[in-house]
């Protein structure tokens, strides 16, 4: 089979759109959501990708997204379903937070959780939105052992600076817009450590990138991986993108580099699903 390199600048604006559009119904913000003297305030601490394994059902995301006093002291999880304009909010006593990776250091990890959901909620959700399934897709993970070295990778989150705020003075209701960025990233190193694997990818801040100042708010997001193929008329297509890991920690930029360390493919399809079945 011949391979074709191509360049970020040659690949069709349409099919960069087709990859969102595909990896969209799997991805939210997590929105804290905090009532104080009455005043409703809103602040996103991450992402989360909706996952199911064996009639379960849950938000996987960075374990320092739901480990901190803001998480424990909110009122309810607002999560954006249909569009990132109307949150769906869930009570935070009815989220149960199951640990697959308790972080050692910040920025080696393990840092992997999974938010637990109720049936009746996940029904809800499931209306608009879709379980990324780990059972059926650990097969095809498979086929994915030399994921380092071929195919693309997106990166799909919620950076807090692209975060639009907005005060409803009559309702002393504060209310977030959250704006999801995709993008393709290069995959720098694969290793795995005791239980757990990793991945290191790079982030350009060259003249072309419109890569964020800051990837906070993006922890928890889903690393997407996808081949780009020609059609028998040549045109640019991509595969569907399978979930492959999931991004927890951003190094310092250095010049116009910057690495996000995610987990990887054996960290969601195995620990993650042990994790759940065990419950």
């Amino acid at each position: 089979m011949n391979v074709e390199q191509i360049a970020l600048k040659d690949i069709p604006t349409e099919v960069m759109e087709g990859i969102m559009l595909d990896i969209k119904p799997y991805i939210t913000p997590i929105i804290l959501v905090s009532e104080n003297n009455g005043k409703i305030s809103a602040e996103c601490i991450g992402t989360g990708t909706f996952v199911e394994s064996n009639g379960k059902y849950g938000i996987l995301t960075a374990h320092h997204v739901v480990h901190n006093s803001r998480f424990n002291s909110c009122s309810s999880i607002g999560l954006c379903i249909k569009d990132y304009a109307n949150p769906y909010s869930i009570k935070r006593e009815a989220i149960q937070i199951i640990d697959v990776g308790v972080p050692i250091t910040e920025s080696k990890g393990p840092d992997l959780s999974v938010m637990l959901l109720d049936n009746i909620f996940a029904s809800q959700i499931k209306v608009s939105m879709s379980f990324w399934n780990l059972n059926h897709h650990s097969q095809s993970m498979e086929s994915l052992k030399d994921f380092t070295i071929k195919g693309a990778c997106s990166l799909f989150g919620f950076p807090e600076e692209l975060i639009e705020t907005t005060i409803e003075k009559s309702k002393n209701k504060e209310t977030l817009t959250p704006i999801g960025l995709s993008g393709l990233i290069g995959i720098d190193k694969y290793w795995r450590d005791s239980e757990f694997d990793f991945v290191i990818v790079s982030v350009s801040y060259d003249e072309q990138s419109n890569s964020p100042k800051s990837f906070g708010g993006v922890s928890g997001a889903g690393l997407w991986h996808f081949d780009l193929i020609r059609d028998v008329e040549f045109e640019m297509k991509h595969t569907r993108p399978l979930l492959i890991g999931l991004a927890f920690y951003q190094s310092p930029r250095e010049n116009d580099l910057r690495y996000l360390t995610c987990h990887g493919i054996e960290s969601i399809y195995k620990n993650v699903v042990n994790a759940l079945d065990s419950l």
